[in-house]
């Protein structure tokens, strides 16, 4: 049996990736559940990234990185997806934020345990942010301080025999190698939502684009955990030297993020019967929320097996066609206060059909149980 429940996911994902075949399967075996021995929690979401996913090598480096500057749309169009038109509006770009100070270092190289940010050798800057009822996106540039000393690399390159190629550096080279060519030394970036945040910080995802050596833009894409419009958020910075050195330095920053954008729900329900052929589950009802950068798929449905280690249920939509829709990412699994369950999933922005079609399947054995017709509920 596949350890990995998501990893047919991941494999489709990063085909599509310029990138050497080892690296692929390294960034998609990076993406085990939480707890390997058994099936992911049904009252969690799963880790759909806990660890960065490395995009870098997918994106263009050269003179049109140098020239190009990396924002929310390239993020999106290198993710196997494309901002529509009608979000743009939202993305903000002049965004007041506070650098918080202390920013620390556990074991601080002047024994203080502290290092007020400006003394850093890197700075973090919000640069771009996008905010729907479902997700937020983030573009931070993480730049040296002092310039042609450093090479920023993504955290997730854990050792300097990792590929250049990982961080946008089309050679055949370690980044060691690299580093030691240009005489630079190597500072392991991450930055990420603070536990504070109102973002889930387990289904995060975090692509990273080398712009130049002393200059990194980081994309972090999260669940939103809060409904409110208004929503505080934090950001976690790090900073690891290399050559096996065991010092991180940290600083964090804030902003406000207001969501302005619109949505508009339609609930459906099954056409005839919601049970699910070769379970003993059964499907209540369907939300579909459109907002002008997303598609939400809530599915609510009781399910007698859910403590069960075999169960692996879940859901996918295609319309009426059978035509899949593009998927982006999925919360995973809540139950309710009346053990009613609910998993969320999250596709590219579509017209909302007359009709769809819920694929039932286990995604632990592979198997499809069925399709159930979906119609809206007339008001």
């Amino acid at each position: 049996m596949n350890d990995n429940p998501n990893k047919t996911y991941y494999q489709r994902v990063y085909s599509n990736l310029h990138a050497s075949e080892q690296l692929k399967e390294r960034l998609i075996n990076m993406n085990d559940p939480i707890h390997p021995s058994t099936r992911p929690s049904r009252k969690t979401a799963w880790k759909t990234a806990a660890a960065a996913i490395l995009l870098a090598a997918a994106l263009p480096t050269g003179a049109y990185a140098a020239n190009h500057y990396w924002g929310i749309t390239d993020f999106f169009k290198h993710t196997g997806s494309k901002l529509p038109k009608e979000a743009e509006h939202l993305i903000e770009t002049d965004i007041a934020q506070t650098q918080n100070d202390p920013g620390s270092a556990a074991n601080a190289p002047d024994g203080s345990g502290s290092i007020p940010s400006g003394k850093l050798p890197v700075s973090f800057t919000v640069q771009e942010v996008l905010c729907d009822s479902g997700t937020v996106s983030v573009i931070v540039e993480a730049k040296a301080a002092e310039s042609g000393k450093y090479l920023l690399v993504p955290d997730d390159c854990t050792t300097e025999e990792d590929s250049a190629e990982s961080i946008g550096i089309h050679e055949d080279i370690s980044i060691g190698a690299y580093a030691k060519e240009k005489g630079l030394e190597i500072l392991y970036i991450n930055s990420g939502f603070a536990p504070e945040s109102p973002f889930s910080p387990g289904a995060c995802h975090i692509s990273a684009k080398s712009i130049q050596d002393d200059t990194l833009s980081i994309f972090i894409q999260a669940d939103r955990a809060s409904s409110d419009t208004c929503l505080n958020a934090v950001l976690s910075h790090t900073i690891r030297p290399g050559s096996g050195s065991a010092e991180i330095m940290k600083t964090s920053s804030s902003f406000l993020l207001k969501d302005k954008s619109t949505s508009r729900k339609t609930v459906y329900r099954p056409k005839t019967s919601g049970h699910i052929q070769g379970t003993e589950a059964n499907v209540q009802s369907v939300t579909i929320e459109q907002t002008e950068i997303f598609t939400y798929v809530d599915i609510y449905y009781r399910n007698p097996q859910a403590a069960a280690e075999t169960d692996g249920l879940s859901f996918s939509i295609t319309d009426s066609s059978n035509a899949a829709w593009n998927e982006r990412s999925g919360r995973g699994i809540i139950q309710l206060a009346d053990g009613t369950y609910c998993l969320r999933l999250c596709y590219d922005k579509t017209n909302l059909p007359k009709t769809c079609m819920l694929v039932a399947f286990d995604y632990l054995e592979k198997t499809t149980y069925g399709q159930i017709e979906l119609v809206p509920v007339q008001n």
